[in-house]
């Protein structure tokens, strides 16, 4: 009798481990999701870290090379191809065509992905 009360109280614990161990993952995976949602832009499919700045700002942090002059959305220079929802943080006036953004006035927060060569 003694023995089945000890394979119980095994068995309950080895359930509640497991229990215990699924919530674990669980919670890893959304803390996981969490930090990957922070990385919205991405460039080429790639996550990159953004905060409050604009997107050239965030690629040049990131490591890349962007071309860009007026860094207000005049000149064009910064114009990429990129697909998503760009926020303007200004209004752009410089050339750019359907498909393209100016990173120099994007927020970074926006939902995109950027192309770059």
């Amino acid at each position: 009798m003694q023995e089945n009360l000890v394979k119980s109280s095994v068995s309950t614990t080895l359930e509640h481990c497991i229990c215990n161990g699924t919530t674990v993952v669980l919670l890893v995976f959304a803390c996981l999701l969490e930090i990957y949602s922070r990385f919205i832009m991405r460039v080429n499919n790639t996550p990159i870290p953004t905060d409050s700045c604009t997107a050239l700002v965030a690629l040049e942090r990131a490591g890349y090379k962007v071309n860009s002059e007026c860094r207000n959305g005049y000149c064009g220079a910064c114009r990429l191809k990129a697909t998503g929802t760009p926020t303007y943080l200004n209004d752009p006036i410089g050339y750019k065509q359907d498909g393209e953004i100016l990173v120099c006035c994007v927020d970074s927060q926006s939902d995109i992905d950027i192309e770059l060569p």
